[in-house]
């Protein structure tokens, strides 16, 4: 399944990449839970958290609330209403380091944990795509 938040993210790693340097590749770090943790005490405090911050920017695609916070190369995908995994969040930095292009992903989902892991697996997914893509164009 394609996220709204694909291309977004491709286009933050992408640029990321290229400030590391040609040779540089994105990788995935662990999700949660050995990833790092989303410091919110639920879903909706995150969202209420980051409509308080300025440099935010809020769009709405496929029914997904998407807030990018370009300081910080982090995406926030907040899942709809009708998704399995409501109340749930997912947030993905872009770091580089070491000369590569990480995918720093934390989940918050408060919804029945196969659910949950549904979410988190198709995200991780979606990360291994973008990942492959920086790869063949860094070629």
């Amino acid at each position: 399944m394609k996220y709204p938040t694909y291309a977004a993210l491709l286009a933050i790693a992408a640029a990321a990449s290229l400030a590391v340097g040609s040779a540089a590749s994105a990788q995935q770090s662990s999700p949660n839970p050995a990833g790092p943790r989303i410091e919110h005490p639920s879903v909706a405090a995150a969202l209420e958290a980051l409509r308080g911050q300025s440099g935010v920017d809020f769009f709405l695609q496929g029914g997904w609330t998407i807030a990018n916070d370009r300081a910080n190369h982090t995406l926030w995908s907040f899942v709809p209403a009708d998704h399995p995994a409501y109340p749930a969040v997912v947030r993905r930095t872009v770091v580089p380091r070491d000369g590569q292009v990480f995918i720093e992903m934390g989940v918050l989902c408060q919804a029945q944990k196969p659910a949950c892991d549904r979410l988190t697996g198709e995200f991780q997914a979606e990360n291994e795509k973008i990942r492959e893509s920086i790869r063949r164009n860094a070629r």
